[in-house]
This record gives C-alpha cells, structure tokens and sequence, in this order.
C-alpha cells in the first residue's frame, strides 16, 4: 500500500490586526506630537553625536525610553495576553480575538485599566525590550555587516535605540504571546502606526548605511551616525505610512485588507520575507 502524505500538523499563522490607538485627545495629541520630539532631540544633538557618538547616543537612550512609555500608557490598549500558549485554537482565533478586544477597549473610555497598572505593563515593556529585543538585534546588527572587533559600544548602543524605536508598543500590546510574535517575525500583520514605525524603522537603518562607504570624508560618515539617522526618519515616516494606510485599510503583509481581519483569515502562510538589513561592510568606518 502507498504511503499516505503526512499532513502538517503546524496551524497556520494568523494575520495580526490593526492596532486601534486609543482616541482620546491625550492620545490623539500625544500621538501627533512624538514623531516632532523624538526628530527634535537627535536633531538638536547632531553635532554631539558626530563628536561623541558614545555619549551621545547613551543619553539620548533615556528620554527615547521615556517618551515611548509614555506612548504606550496614553496611546495603546494594554495587552491582555502576558503568557505564551501553545494551544491551536488560540492560535487559529488569536486573529478574530484580538482585533474585537483592542477596538472594543480603544472605544470604552470607561473600562480603561488604571494609571498604575498601564504604568506597570509600560516598564514590563521596556524591560522585555532591553533584555530581549537589545540582544538580538544588536546580532542581527552585526551579522549584517556592523563592527564586530571594533566599536562595540557604538553598535551596543545604536543596537538599544533600534530595539527602543521599534518594539516597546510591540510588546505593550502583545506581551510575550509566542504566536503574536511569530506572525510579526514572519510580517503577517497588518499595516498601522506601531507596526509602520517598527519597519520603517528598519528600513532607516538599512538606507542610513549607505553614505558610510562614500569617499566624502565627513566626520558625520563615521560608524553610526548615519545609521541612527536613517533608523530615526524611517521611523517617523514609517508611523506617517502606516496611520494613513491602516486608518484606510487597503494594505497588509498578505494582501488581506485590514477592514476583513476580524474574521478569522482563510489562509496564511505567513511567509512574506524579511526585511533587509544587509549593511555589508559599510559599518567598517572608524570615529575620527
């Protein structure tokens, strides 16, 4: 007799929804004037950090942290999902549920968790952010090209804002659900603010690597101005793209409107590539 084909017993990835910000004027404020303070204070800090990107970029770290959690207590819906299930019917309906219970809690002003709760689940955030998401990316940093002998500080350090620039709201809103993060790994969600941001965010970085090889010879071509540069205005520019896209719902990973992704998706294979972040040996050149 023929051997039957082993079915895969792996569920599918479901596609993540639109994060619904909350729509309070705090919120609506808050949300709108971020993008200006976070561009303002690199900005304002330039010449510094072409001097001394160490410090600089050390104390930039604090008030990028600070203006995050305070993002994430006035703009976000707090997670409901602090632990990780391997179960499958979560995993099949974590799609559904989760897009009913962010736009239900983004619209019950009322039924909103205290302020120190929010607080909490905001430094909860940060901490999985610099203990998780810091070391990871700074070695996807190097594996991609970044100075691995030398200038260990420089890149620790753009590794810290990378990781503070694109995944505090990330785990704001899903805690450390395994599925959650497995469909953002895989870029099965749909297109919004946080998730604009997160990738435009790396998107910056990769572009921001390429004057460093150039034989301008400006100080501000060192390892990383650059890089910090372009992770900083794709971020903003990635969080412009994604409230127009995810307020329109045309636009997800998988070509699912988001206006159809509180159903549970049909398909999805969750594979849609990574993002780039190939910086090849452009990362070689030293601080003058």
């Amino acid at each position: 007799m023929a051997a039957q084909p082993h079915a895969s017993s792996r569920s599918p990835l479901p596609i993540l929804p639109v994060i619904t910000l909350l729509s309070t004027p705090a919120s609506t404020a808050y949300n709108h004037a971020l993008p200006v303070l976070v561009l303002a204070i690199y900005y304002a800090s330039f010449n510094a950090l072409v001097a001394d990107p160490v410090s600089t970029l050390f104390y930039l770290a604090w008030p990028l942290a600070a203006f995050q959690a305070i993002f994430c207590v006035l703009c976000l819906p707090v997670s409901t999902r602090t632990s990780t299930s391997n179960t499958t019917s979560k995993s099949q309906s974590l799609s559904q549920s989760a897009a009913k219970s962010i736009t239900a809690r983004a619209k019950r002003g009322s039924a909103q968790p205290t302020l120190a709760s929010k607080l909490a689940a905001a430094l909860l955030s940060l901490t999985l952010t610099l203990s998780l998401s810091l070391p990871l990316l700074t070695i996807l940093v190097i594996l991609h090209g970044a100075p691995l002998t030398t200038h260990q500080p420089h890149t620790l350090l753009f590794g810290a804002h990378l990781a503070l620039l694109t995944t505090p709201p990330l785990f704001y809103i899903h805690g450390i659900d395994s599925t959650a993060w497995r469909s953002l790994v895989s870029l099965s969600f749909a297109f919004d603010t946080v998730t604009g941001r997160a990738v435009g965010a790396l998107v910056g970085a990769w572009l921001g690597a390429i004057p460093i090889p150039l034989d301008w010879d400006r100080e501000w071509q060192a390892w990383p101005v650059t890089v910090v540069l372009g992770c900083v205005g794709g971020w903003a520019l990635g969080g412009v793209v994604g409230a127009t896209v995810g307020k329109e719902g045309v636009l997800s990973w998988e070509g699912i409107a988001a206006d159809n992704i509180e159903r549970p998706a049909d398909s999805g294979d969750g594979d849609a590539g990574g993002i780039d972040l190939d910086m090849g040996t452009r990362g070689q050149k030293k601080v003058e």
